[in-house]
């Protein structure tokens, strides 16, 4: 049996059709319609806050490199403008090759006062290397073969120059002639740099006290005759100081020629003491030959370059 319209109970209605007729019911609707609106706000809210900490939290390749690049740059004002520094480390260096593994440990000692006093020592199981210059004139001993060659400092630096700078390279080969790998004035530490990136933010052990460091990771490209040769050094700089208390030198083979017999070449320089822009010993860059030892005449000042 089929109910007519007319026959069909009052309170009867199709559910398509049903209304809420219940006391409150247009307050109801409202309040779910603010929470379904608060609740599409609130996530978007959450997913913008997300996409912030995403955008900010890490950096973009871009600004990885302009943050490592300044830096590096703040470090190496600061060695440029100091007025003296002592410090002495350890140098760590194993070099694989096809048909050679070596690894050789040298301990540095150097003392530097503007304007171009120097005092290096390098020293490991084989041998001894010793420069020391008043700012006028220096003197390069070899304790094993006990000879010492004296040299004109003078003749490095550029004519009417007073610059912080250039007296730093009147002096700064003869670090590098006694073999020391620590770059005592970070002068490679921005020089032919191709790209640089923060890697890390971490403590390192200096002077029996934590020091919070920013690990920087840069890589270089040297013109090497008709070549190029890339290398990679890591920094760990005192975030306080802006000062290198660790640095470690990579090379591979691959990097001067396809056709090269060297191996691959890793060298860790870890700074123990070091003191920056605070009084340094006269007695340091005084050379008293000692007892035996022979002058072997003067040095070229190319030949320590």
């Amino acid at each position: 049996m089929t109910l007519s319209r007319r026959s069909r109970p009052p309170s009867w209605t199709s559910p398509n059709s049903r209304k809420d007729t219940r006391k409150g019911a247009p307050l109801r609707t409202l309040c779910l319609a603010l929470a379904a609106k608060w609740a599409t706000n609130a996530s978007k809210i959450l997913i913008g806050a997300l996409l912030s900490h995403i955008l900010f939290s890490v950096p973009l390749p871009a600004q990885q490199t302009r943050g490592a690049i300044a830096i590096l740059e703040k470090t190496r004002n600061t060695y440029h403008s100091m007025k003296s520094i002592w410090v002495e480390g350890i140098t760590v260096t194993n070099l694989h090759g096809p048909n050679l593994q070596s690894k050789t440990e040298d301990h540095f000692e150097a003392a530097f006062v503007a304007p171009a006093k120097l005092h290096v020592e390098t020293k490991n199981s084989v041998t001894d290397v010793l420069f020391v210059s008043d700012g006028q004139t220096g003197a390069l001993y070899s304790p094993l073969a006990k000879t010492y060659t004296k040299v004109d400092v003078t003749k490095f630096r550029k004519p009417q120059s007073d610059s912080g700078e250039e007296e730093h390279n009147s002096v700064k080969g003869f670090a590098g002639a006694t073999g020391m790998l620590f770059d005592l004035f970070q002068y490679a530490i921005l020089t032919g740099v191709t790209d640089a990136k923060i890697v890390n933010d971490e403590d390192l052990e200096f002077d029996g006290q934590k020091v919070r460091c920013w690990v920087i990771r840069a890589e270089y490209t040297y013109p090497n005759g008709s070549k190029s040769e890339s290398v990679v050094r890591t920094y760990w700089i005192d975030k306080t100081r802006n000062v290198v208390l660790q640095e470690r030198f990579e090379r591979k083979p691959e990097s001067v020629g396809p056709d090269s017999n060297l191996g691959d070449l890793e060298s860790t320089s870890t700074v123990t003491g070091l003191k920056l822009n605070e009084p340094v010993p006269d007695r340091l860059f005084v050379f008293e030959p000692p007892e035996g030892a022979k002058e072997a005449g003067p040095s070229q000042p190319q030949s320590l370059h």
